[in-house]
């Protein structure tokens, strides 16, 4: 699909459109969080119980995160993925090739969320780098990559005043 920002992604959830694979990351943690939670919540509602499932990306195991994504929801829509912080740089190649696979084949009853709060995927520089940029391309060919920018003074202070002002 796209790299697309917060608003486009945003968008797409109050229409309706959810895509099977997500890759959020960024500089802007609590904002990767927060839209990670809206993903989740359009995708199962507060079905979280039955159609969640949440893996820890640094004990990844390919062939249980393959058996989740046929699983069937359960009382949703859709059955759920939240995989945080997979760093590919710190996985055995076999086993990102086998994600990378796992990952195309993923069913339509199925979302996954690639959620990274726990460490720099762009490395300092302007784009994600090493091997985590083929998990990214991969988000921008199927599904969506999106990230969660540092905020400007002007943007936080016209969200801190549209709060207030709403209260």
């Amino acid at each position: 699909m796209a790299q697309a920002d917060v608003r486009t992604v945003m968008s797409q959830l109050k229409k309706g459109e959810l895509h099977r694979f997500y890759y959020l990351y960024g500089q802007n943690v609590s904002g990767v969080e927060a839209l990670t939670k809206e993903i989740i919540k359009k995708a199962v509602g507060d079905n979280t119980e039955f159609a969640l499932n949440k893996l820890n990306g640094a004990n990844l195991n390919v062939s249980e995160f393959r058996d989740m994504t046929e699983m069937v929801p359960m009382l949703s829509e859709y059955n759920c993925i939240l995989v945080n912080d997979y760093n590919c740089e710190t996985q055995r190649e076999e086993t990102n090739k086998a994600l990378i696979e796992a990952i195309k084949e993923i069913p339509p009853q199925t979302v996954v969320i690639f959620n990274i709060t726990g460490f720099d995927v762009k490395e300092g520089k302007k784009s994600v780098q090493g091997k985590n940029k083929k998990l990214a391309d991969l988000a921008v060919k199927t599904g969506i990559a999106c990230e969660q920018g540092i905020k400007s003074p002007n943007e936080l202070a016209k969200e801190i005043a549209a709060k207030v002002s709403a209260r």
